[in-house]
């Protein structure tokens, strides 16, 4: 029983680590949080690693994507290179545009999503079937 106890203390330690990868030891690192979602930045040269720390039940991976990119511009004054922010929920990678280029500009500080669900209930087989999810970004 202390090896399953064990286990599952270490696994819900590591859960919440942001410590970063090998490459990133050592870089600055500063701590966002958009939409009620919590990222720690990690910045070396024009390279960013991005660990979203808040707990949340299944985030939609374009969701976090687009927090993180709001959270990598408001860390680092800079805007993403095209195409370069890759990752998935938990971890993102992204390159930087901001060598000599002006700066981005600030972003909002209160974001948050509106969002509207379109779904179908059946009474009689008590299912819920989701059909749409359309959110937008707004500021508050």
């Amino acid at each position: 029983m202390h090896r399953k106890a064990l286990l599952a203390l270490l696994c819900a330690g590591l859960s919440a680590c942001d410590s970063p990868s090998v490459a990133f030891m050592g870089a600055e690192r500063t701590m966002v949080e958009i939409g009620g979602s919590r990222f720690a930045v990690y910045r070396r040269d024009n390279k960013v690693e991005v660990y979203r720390i808040s707990r949340e039940m299944l985030p939609r991976r374009s969701e976090v994507l687009a927090k993180a990119e709001l959270a990598i511009r408001q860390a680092t004054g800079c805007d993403i290179r095209k195409n370069s922010l890759k990752g998935d929920q938990a971890l993102m990678k992204a390159t930087l545009a901001c060598g000599g280029e002006a700066p981005a500009p600030p972003l909002p500080v209160n974001l948050s999503y509106e969002c509207d669900v379109v779904d179908t209930w059946d009474i009689r087989s008590l299912a819920v079937t989701m059909e749409a999810i359309e959110c937008e970004l707004v500021e508050t």
